[in-house]
């Protein structure tokens, strides 16, 4: 699989994901912050941060296996 076509599956996959799941993913991973400031900027919860995180790596992992 080429850099592109790996991109296009991760964004289809992301698509994928609830608002809530995207967004604590993205700023996980692109961003970088911590439960803490997701959690304030989303105005929820840290254990619901854990949770958004924890659904969406699930979720983009399935999606990513799936040919």
């Amino acid at each position: 699989m080429n850099d592109r076509s790996a991109n296009n599956r991760l964004i289809a996959a992301l698509d994928r994901l609830t608002m809530a799941q995207r967004i604590t993913y993205l700023l996980s991973a692109t961003d970088g912050f911590s439960f803490e400031a997701i959690a304030f900027r989303m105005g929820v919860t840290i254990d619901d941060v854990q949770c958004y995180l924890s659904e969406a790596l699930s979720a983009l992992t399935r999606l990513m296996d799936d040919p």
